[in-house]
C-alpha cells in the first residue's frame, strides 16, 4: 500500500499572514507552484492560498499590492499525516472537495502538499502493478 509521503510535493513555500496577494502570487510563479502555505507568527499553518484564490483576489478586490493573506487565505486547514495511506488522502480530498491537501509530520509541522496530480500518478502506478 502506498503512503502519502511517497507522493507528496516536499518543497512547500510559506508566507506570513501579513504577506500581500501580489507577493504571494510572485512567490508561486517563482517556485512554479499552485499554492502557498500561510502561517501565523508561531509558524503554524493557518491557511492555504491557491492560484484560484489569487485570481479571485485580483479580480474581485483589485488591490493585490495592499490586500494581505489575512483577508484571502483559506482559513480552514485540512491536513493528513505523511504516514497515512494514499487511499486515505484520496478519500479526504474527495470528501472535502479539495484539490490540495496539506501534509504534516507527527508534530503537525507542514512538510508538503498532496495534490490531485500526485494522486493520479499514484493510481497510475497501482494500475501498472496489476498488469
Amino acid at each position: 500500500m502506498s503512503l502519502v509521503r511517497d507522493y507528496l510535493y516536499t518543497e512547500p513555500v510559506f508566507v506570513d499572514v501579513d504577506t500581500t496577494v501580489a507577493e504571494s502570487g510572485k512567490k508561486m510563479v517563482e517556485a512554479n507552484i499552485g499554492a502557498v502555505i500561510v502561517k501565523n507568527g508561531d509558524g503554524k499553518p493557518v491557511g492555504i492560498f491557491t492560484e484560484r484564490d489569487f485570481l479571485y483576489a485580483v479580480t474581485k478586490d483589485g488591490k493585490p499590492e495592499s490586500t494581505t493573506m489575512k483577508e484571502w487565505a483559506t482559513g480552514v486547514v485540512i491536513s493528513i499525516n505523511k504516514e497515512a495511506s494514499i487511499e486515505k488522502g484520496l478519500e479526504k480530498m474527495l470528501d472535502k472537495g479539495i484539490r490540495r491537501l496539506l501534509v504534516v509530520d507527527d508534530d503537525d509541522n507542514a512538510v508538503g502538499f498532496l495534490t490531485m496530480k500526485d494522486l493520479t500518478e499514484a493510481l497510475y502506478e497501482e494500475v501498472q502493478e496489476l498488469r
